[in-house]
């Protein structure tokens, strides 16, 4: 995956102990968790690619599989979803 977008926010917020600057969850973490805070907001077009990211991850398959299985009471609750 490309960070062009991020390239910015990664070096103001991710480079710190903790961060695998080579794993993309790693770095999809560090943004999330950066942008969830008052003090650190994510430039627009990052925010976007890393809305894009979660978007992709959910709608895979195996993300599917395991949301059914380890979140089967939750989803049962919610008519449609299963």
């Amino acid at each position: 995956m490309s960070f062009d977008a991020c390239k910015d926010d990664i070096h103001r917020l991710c480079v710190k102990e903790g961060v695998d600057l080579k794993n993309d969850l790693s770095i999809i973490e560090c943004l999330q968790d950066a942008g969830q805070t008052e003090s650190a907001t994510l430039a627009r077009q990052c925010e976007d690619l890393v809305w894009q990211f979660k978007l992709k991850l959910t709608q895979d398959e195996r993300f599917t599989n395991a949301a059914k299985e380890y979140c089967k009471e939750e989803m049962a609750k919610i008519p449609g979803i299963i």
